[in-house]
């Protein structure tokens, strides 16, 4: 999982964002549901994704997706990068709600510390 986290990021600021993180999950859920001590349901699910994290023109994008393969990692970080910079140019710092984009300069002591 740590390579598509890398190869989101990478694609992330190959694409022009100034800055980039990725998280991928995989989660598995377990549940037993009873009344008056007799089951009554199983549960058990399993989800996976990556999300991707940038920032362009000093504002922020997210985008996420449930394929955990390369192709998912690539699709995300597009979609973050492209959606952020789509609203900021529409809206002139805008989201795209209407809402003001809030705008920051991240220090090199801020990214190290991540």
């Amino acid at each position: 999982m740590r390579d598509l986290a890398q190869l989101a990021v990478e694609a992330a600021l190959a694409a022009g964002a100034s800055y980039a993180d990725a998280r991928a999950v995989t989660r598995r859920s377990q549940s037993v549901g009873s009344r008056n001590g007799r089951i009554e349901t199983l549960d058990d699910s399993e989800s996976e994704g990556i999300g991707v994290r940038v920032l362009v023109n000093g504002a922020w994008g997210f985008a996420a997706d449930r394929r955990l393969d390369p192709a998912g990692a690539r699709a995300a970080a597009s979609r973050a990068r492209t959606g952020r910079l789509a609203a900021w140019r529409a809206g002139s710092g805008t989201n795209a709600d209407g809402s003001r984009c809030p705008s920051v300069r991240p220090s090199v002591s801020a990214l190290a510390s991540r």
